[in-house]
């Protein structure tokens, strides 16, 4: 018996002597720091200027020429069934409903809202109101890229739009429609 506990502490012993050689070879992650020069990654234009002193370059020549080349886009889409997704939801339970229920907002948290037709009657807690077909309206940016007046622009910009709408520079406005897509590349 002595024989089998001397040879289970010296095979504990080496288990344990191999664990923390181990640990201490194998088991830290070394990291390297360097110092790395930091290097420009891009370079600014200068151009000289009428008197010869070095200036970055000046766009504003550039913006006067092509400013009525840009124009404004909004575009809207109509979400019928927009009323009835907020309708679904009016019987959920207001989870602030007793953190404001004495509040010193007053009656500003305790409205409740309900969709239907108006009745006439409100009792200081329920408005009715009548649900709508909600607009989906989106706006940005394009360029005329030729006299007909096509006119190039951003695919989300005007996807499943009902009505598009031109401004110009000028404030003039215009209905447009859409003469083709690519969603891939984002181009309308």
């Amino acid at each position: 018996m002595k024989k089998t506990v001397f040879i289970s502490a010296i095979l504990s012993l080496l288990i344990s002597l191999g664990v923390v050689w181990g640990y201490q070879n194998f088991g830290k992650n070394t990291i390297e720091i360097k110092h790395v020069p930091a290097t420009s990654t891009s370079k600014v234009l200068y151009a000289a200027n009428a008197d010869g002193e070095i200036a970055p370059l000046d766009f504003t020549k550039t913006t006067d020429k092509v400013l009525n080349a840009v124009v404004h886009i909004s575009s809207k889409r109509k979400m019928p069934n927009a009323s009835r997704q907020i309708y679904q939801y009016r019987n959920l339970p207001d989870p602030f409903q007793d953190f404001f229920k004495e509040s010193p907002f007053g009656n500003f948290f305790n409205k409740r809202y309900e969709y239907g037709q108006p009745d006439g009657e409100e009792d200081g807690e329920t408005q009715k109101i009548i649900p709508k077909s909600l607009p989906v309206m989106g706006t940005g940016s394009g360029v005329v890229i030729n006299e007909k007046g096509y006119i190039l622009t951003n695919n989300h910009v005007i996807d499943q739009a009902d009505e598009i709408e031109v401004t110009l520079h000028n404030n003039g406005t215009y209905k447009a429609t859409v003469v083709g897509t690519d969603p891939s590349t984002d181009l309308a």
